[in-house]
């Protein structure tokens, strides 16, 4: 096979080059990958060589790594999880009741080398060196392209897999949210598993600024995108993942931005979630995909929601914000608020975030929740400076009585002199 015939596919990575040419090294970890085929991505000369080379040969050696790496800034990632109670060998995981079973708010003091995990579950977080921490989110350096130097568990925070299944999706329902922030046109997020993983694969990358969201078993798979919108913006997005045994729903910024329909079986694995490249990889025949930038927190939350609901199946939203989204020349004293559609529960200093958009650091104060209004309050424990936008992020963890969660919203606004 000659050059001629890899000029009309996309190999961004040596091992998916590999796996192609030779056909005996099973599906790469792209391989599903819905970005697949772009004419337009194709690695450096040197690595088409390198391919033809070890091709034609048939030695697949060392052969130099394509161009698939990120600057990402991201923050607040979110997990929930509502198990299926089933019977048969098809059952996977611990039913575990409503409420996290991990929660990483990533705001450990500088030299920190463990996430420490807020749910009550134990799960903590391994951090790597190359990971800096700074009290209010995790930074992680970059690495240039063509180091070709896989780092490990250095470059990652590392949560290991739960012996009882908690941080396993299982074949229920599963949400990944995440807040992030990147400049940069790959990468992988958040993960767990590989392409080969027994048991199968959850993978978040942000191909050419596109978000994607895969949930894939040897039963099936399902991968639901932004399509068009672009999030490699340089500007905070947040994440929502919504996967049940039918379909997985993406949506970015509060709004649907995708959706694929699909059967994805029984996910459960023993490898740990990684955020920050893969877990497994030795950068020649398999890419690490690292990432640069910063992340926030993640939250994972697995069992059926408390409170049946008769029937209700509709989540709470937000009705209005005091700023207004987008207001300018706000005042910098005085409490932040946002009113729902209904009744809520779930409001806290965990769940309400105040933070300076250009840096996305957190401000603390007392959050208060109205249940006569359905408004939530944040009286910030400083006054906000002057000129300068701040957001605030109402999580997932707030939720109606019925059990319903509220989709991560986001408001702006920027104070006054």
């Amino acid at each position: 096979m000659g050059l001629e015939t890899l000029a009309g596919a996309r190999y961004s990575t040596t091992e998916e080059a590999a796996t192609r040419r030779a056909g005996a090294r099973g599906a790469p970890d792209h391989a599903f990958d819905p970005y697949w085929g772009d004419p337009g991505a194709h690695p450096p000369p040197t690595v088409m060589a390198a391919i033809q080379q070890r091709s034609d040969s048939g030695a697949w050696g060392a052969a130099p790594r394509g161009k698939n790496y990120m600057r990402t800034k991201l923050a607040v990632v979110a997990v929930t999880a509502a198990a299926m109670l089933m019977t048969g060998s098809g059952t996977s995981g611990a039913a575990v009741g409503s409420g996290y079973v991990l929660d990483l708010q990533l705001n450990e003091a500088s030299g920190a080398r463990t996430a420490v995990d807020a749910s009550g579950m134990g799960h903590d977080g391994a951090i790597g060196s190359h990971v800096v921490m700074n009290g209010a989110y995790a930074d992680w350096d970059r690495h240039a392209p063509a180091a070709g130097v896989p780092y490990g568990l250095e470059h990652l925070i590392s949560v290991p897999d739960a012996p009882d299944g908690s941080l396993d999706p299982g074949a229920g329902d599963f949400t990944v949210e995440f807040r992030f922030k990147t400049k940069e046109n790959f990468g992988n997020i958040l993960q767990k598993g590989q392409s080969r993983t027994v048991g199968g694969q959850v993978k978040f990358q942000i191909p050419k600024g596109k978000l994607s969201c895969m949930f894939r078993t040897a039963e099936g798979v399902a991968t639901a995108t932004s399509g068009a919108t672009l999030l490699n913006d340089d500007q905070w997005h947040d994440v929502r993942c919504v996967r049940t045994s039918t379909s997985v729903t993406l949506y970015v910024d509060g709004l649907q931005v995708g959706r694929k329909n699909g059967f994805t079986g029984n996910l459960d694995n023993k490898k740990p979630w990684t955020i920050g490249g893969k877990h497994e990889c030795d950068d020649v025949t398999v890419t690490c995909d690292y990432f640069a930038g910063e992340i926030d927190s993640v939250r994972m939350t697995k069992g059926a929601t408390s409170g049946g609901g008769g029937g209700d199946t509709t989540a709470p939203t937000v009705s209005s914000t005091t700023p207004a989204a987008g207001a300018t020349g706000a005042p910098r004293g005085g409490d932040l608020a946002a009113t729902f559609s209904e009744a809520v529960s779930g409001v806290s200093g965990t769940t309400m975030i105040l933070r300076k958009t250009s840096t996305g650091a957190k401000f603390g104060g007392v959050v208060t929740y109205d249940p006569a209004t359905q408004t939530a309050t944040l009286n910030p424990n400083v006054t906000l400076a002057s000129n300068t936008e701040f957001n605030v992020t109402l999580t997932n963890g707030i939720q109606d009585t019925a059990g319903n969660a509220l989709a991560t919203t986001t408001w702006s606004f920027t104070t006054g002199s």
